[in-house]
């Protein structure tokens, strides 16, 4: 994990707790840097730097497990653009809303599909 990706993981868990979250950052970012919780919805979030590469296998296993544990799972991406990020959703059991109002708050969000 570069610098700037744990520095991102950390103004994510930080935004986030500001908004009431219970945030849980696993040793060594295995198998997710943060898992959310608030008001019972769960969000395993990945969170990945401007130029850091996202492995097929990687993604694949994260999505296996938050489907396995019916589960939301948030990809947060950093862009060029100074405080903007990349949002995306691509395990969806419960409403995305409430982590992306969250998000919105501290960041300037981009909600790619």
């Amino acid at each position: 994990m570069t610098r700037s990706e744990r520095y991102l993981e950390y103004r994510v868990q930080h935004a986030l707790e500001d908004e009431g979250f219970l945030v849980i950052n696993p040793a060594g970012s295995k198998p997710f840097d943060l898992v959310a919780v608030k008001r019972g919805v769960v969000y395993l979030i990945e969170v990945k730097g401007r130029d850091t590469r996202y492995p097929k296998e990687q993604y694949e296993r994260q999505v296996e497990l938050a489907n396995r544990a019916g589960c939301n799972m948030a990809v947060i991406k950093k862009t060029k653009e100074r405080g903007k990020v990349l949002f995306s959703m691509p395990v969806l059991y419960d409403s995305f809303l409430l982590l992306l109002d969250a998000l919105r708050r501290h960041f300037d969000v981009e909600v790619v599909m």
